[in-house]
């Protein structure tokens, strides 16, 4: 049985197994049932063959249009409000108290078309990249009342893209076009000032963070993936580079920071092994349904099992990275707008989709339902004995043990 076929099943006394051996068969099959736990919740129904989606995003909860178009979306550390970046219109705040009717509860103009955010982890700050313009500050200590603190414009005419916070709080690693990788110090939100900067071959368009923050990994327009060494933010040095095959937008990176996974514009998900960091290699890549162009952001679950792949084209995809060598594509949902970034909220149950002029959407995150760990049964037939009943679930039949007899679900 295939991983795609799998059952989900009650342990009680209502649900059985039935093996049914070949005409004279006696013998022992030592894995005959392959089984996790299951604790019944997310929307299953026992003897359905769904098992391979269990844990899987549950579907789309709802649809919110913002007042511009929605590129970008981070959640607050409660997943009680989300943040937009959107466009013309500025700074958008979502209430989400409930996510299937979220509402705007706010829209704060930019001092230009906002393209990306970012939010402190005291939830009191929302830092937002604005296109041609820079890096605007907001005190967001009252979600409805947003209030602007600062601004700063990038060296060497930069356009601000994608940017993410230092865990610490005090620095804004700004993936800047044009101005490559440029490193903030917001220690005084007030008062922000650029600190160091290094450029790339052509365009910085993503960023994101080691673990432990020494490594910056900024994803170029034409050129692949940069890798910085920030230790010393006021002169962030090259460590390593490749080159993808397409125009690189996004980038995440595992916690072990062993691999790195990239958004190809025009090619799909690029998986890249980064335990060295002085030698960077492309590994797998797969293709995203549409992929001519469409490709945007990633974004690992809390677990790294899954990433979250977004597509102009085609919406958000979620890939399997149980064997990081070959990724596939889990399941699919095609929002009404084109699919930009992601944030996954903190409680784990929703990912919050910026749609571009389809607003925001919100898509459920099941809780984990299914153990991540699996055992084996053992059956044995012998002559003249009753038939082996067992209350679990089944998968993984070889051909050999099919051969031996037939299982059946009554």
């Amino acid at each position: 049985v295939s991983e795609e076929s799998a059952l989900g099943l009650y342990a009680d006394g209502s649900t059985r197994l039935y093996f049914q051996p070949a005409a004279d068969y006696s013998g022992t099959i030592s894995d005959i049932i392959t089984f996790r736990a299951w604790d019944r919740t997310g929307g299953f129904s026992a003897g359905v063959a769904n098992g391979s989606r269990m844990g899987l995003p549950g579907g789309i909860a709802s649809s919110i249009y913002t007042p511009g178009s929605a590129w970008a979306i981070a959640s607050s550390s409660d997943g009680r409000y989300g943040f937009v970046a959107d466009a013309a219109s500025g700074l958008t705040v979502l209430d989400l108290v409930d996510r299937t009717a979220p509402s705007v509860l706010a829209t704060v103009a930019t001092f230009g078309t906002s393209i990306g955010v970012a939010i402190s982890a005291d939830g009191n700050t929302a830092y937002v990249s604005c296109t041609g313009s820079g890096i605007e500050v907001f005190d967001i200590s009252d979600p409805a009342s947003p209030t602007s603190l600062a601004s700063l414009a990038l060296p060497a005419s930069g356009s601000p893209v994608g940017i993410q916070l230092s865990d610490d709080g005090n620095r804004l690693f700004v993936a800047g076009e044009s101005a490559g990788l440029v490193i903030i110090n917001v220690t005084d939100r007030t008062a922000p000032f650029v600190e160091g900067s290094s450029a790339v071959a052509n365009e910085a368009l993503g960023v994101t963070l080691s673990t432990n923050g020494d490594i910056a990994y900024v994803s170029d327009r034409t050129d692949g993936l940069y890798l910085f060494d920030v230790t010393t933010p006021t002169a962030p040095t090259l460590l390593g580079s490749v080159d993808t095959p397409g125009k690189g937008r996004f980038v995440a990176v595992n916690s072990a920071g062993t691999l790195a996974y990239v958004a190809v514009a025009s090619s799909g998900l690029q998986v890249v092994d980064v335990s060295d960091p002085t030698s960077p290699v492309l590994g797998t890549l797969m293709p995203t349904p549409a992929s001519g162009g469409g490709t945007w952001s990633v974004e690992l679950s809390a677990d790294e099992s899954f990433a979250y792949v977004t597509d102009a084209l085609s919406g958000v995809h979620v890939v399997n990275l149980s064997d990081p060598a070959n990724p596939y594509i889990a399941q699919s949902y095609d929002t009404r707008g084109a699919a930009g970034e992601t944030a996954a909220t903190p409680d784990g149950q929703s990912l919050l989709v910026a749609d571009d002029s389809g607003g925001v959407t919100v898509i459920n995150l099941l809780e984990e339902i299914v153990s991540t760990e699996s055992d084996t049964a053992e059956l044995r037939v012998i002559p003249g004995a009753p038939t082996v009943h067992a209350a679990t679930d089944l998968s993984g039949v070889t051909a050999a043990e099919a051969q031996a007899g037939l299982i059946t679900i009554w």
